[in-house]
């Protein structure tokens, strides 16, 4: 009696100016024990030799394919991947990060009665320091997915720690929003759950995310210069609020969540940037009063970030004069355990 195929399982991986992490990401994916798989290596041409070495990748592994893609950013890469993928199933990896082996055959025997499969993972920082973000097992049903996609960072809108449903994704025409340059991936995942009804998370620790020290969120920390283009993650989560707009009271609750951190978030990067815009300001002080009881009240928010969303609400420029103060005067150790980012 003929063995039943392994579905295809599509894997997308874009690549720009990672020549220092490809091969051993690339290596990790081709390892799977889960064989039947194809990888779209879609590379930018860049200043290191990152475009090379996906030929060369693609020469030595008949399962990865590498195609250029020549304009826009990782959200055109990844479009550009999906239009390409035959997989009966759908995962994401980034560059510069790695997996176990065991991966994809844990995320695909976790589809099973499923349209979403999501594992563990660890946070790796430039100094090897790592940080694990691990849940209980369990099966989700579609508004508790949303709500923890939204405020859970174990869950998180992360597209790596997952695995999707290649026929949700042909049906619905689902693609990443281009203008955007941070949030895509959220809005993505959650333009994708609304279409499915159930979804299962494994306690493992599968897939390792490193904090790369060349990243552009990175290099902006590093120089001081803020980027703009960070600002589309309030688009992103104002993006959601939309697409969300007829769901559930709990659903409701976390997207105030994600808005106010989504605000957070930004208010954090000016500080670090010392960029300092009186009517963003106004506006994030006007986000945050309208959603901080909501905010506040989530179990996901820790102590630090309820007193300052509270605190900048009331008088947004003492507590950037204080808050600037503080990030010059504090250890950096204390601001990376204490300080949202």
């Amino acid at each position: 009696m003929q063995e039943e195929r392994e579905p295809l399982i599509s894997v997308v991986v874009p690549a720009y100016q990672v020549e220092e992490y490809l091969e051993s990401c690339i290596t990790s994916v081709c390892g799977q024990e889960y064989s039947n798989i194809e990888i779209l290596l879609v590379y930018k041409k860049s200043q290191d030799r990152t475009a090379e070495l996906c030929g060369e990748l693609a020469e030595r592994d008949c399962r990865i394919h590498a195609m250029e893609c020549s304009a826009g950013g990782v959200s055109a890469s990844r479009n550009m991947a999906l239009a390409a993928a035959k997989g009966e199933y759908i995962a994401f990896v980034d560059a510069d990060d790695y997996v176990e082996k065991d991966y994809l055959r844990q995320l695909c025997q976790n589809m099973d009665k499923c349209d979403i499969s999501i594992c563990g993972f660890d946070r790796i920082r430039p100094d090897s320091a790592r940080e694990e973000l691990l849940g209980a097992d369990r099966y989700y049903e579609r508004d508790e997915l949303l709500a923890d996609i939204l405020c859970s960072n174990v869950v998180g809108g992360y597209l790596w720690n997952k695995l999707f449903q290649g026929s949700v994704i042909r049906e619905q025409k689902l693609r990443f929003q281009e203008e955007l340059s941070v949030g895509e991936d959220m809005c993505f995942i959650v333009s994708y759950v609304k279409q499915i009804q159930k979804g299962r998370y494994c306690n493992r620790i599968l897939y390792h995310y490193r904090i790369n020290q060349h990243s552009a969120l990175q290099k902006m920390y590093t120089t001081g210069v803020f980027d703009k283009g960070k600002l589309s993650n309030m688009q992103a989560a104002q993006r959601i609020a939309e697409l969300l707009a007829d769901a559930g009271p709990e659903v409701e609750k976390a997207v105030s969540y994600r808005i106010v951190r989504t605000d957070m978030w930004t208010l954090f990067n000016l500080l670090k940037c010392r960029y300092y815009d009186k009517e963003l300001l106004k506006l994030l002080q006007k986000s945050i009063r309208e959603r901080r009881r909501e905010y506040c009240r989530n179990d996901n928010a820790r102590i630090v970030e309820k007193i300052s969303c509270t605190l900048f609400s009331i008088c947004p420029i003492l507590f950037w004069k204080t808050a600037v103060l503080l990030l010059k005067l504090l250890p950096q150790w204390i601001i990376r355990r204490y300080v949202y980012c």
